[in-house]
């Protein structure tokens, strides 16, 4: 992709917002770990002790952390 211009022409953009990604500024999608960590605890202990039926296809929110690449 040499000769690209970012972002004039391509968007980039991570998961997570690595400390790298903040000294490069690059846009990053961030997860919140805790909830994800809590769901699937909860779904754990659901199937270990068989109390409910859960929903494999949760979805958890996430949140655009626009910086120079988009």
């Amino acid at each position: 992709m040499s000769g690209y211009k970012v972002p004039e022409q391509v968007a980039i953009v991570g998961f997570d917002g690595s400390a790298k990604s903040r000294e490069l500024g690059i846009t990053t999608i961030r997860q919140d770990i805790n909830t994800i960590c809590n769901v699937c605890c909860s779904n754990l202990l659901s199937m270990i002790h068989k109390s409910k039926i859960y929903d494999a296809s949760q979805t958890i929110p996430v949140s655009l952390i626009k910086r120079k690449t988009t």
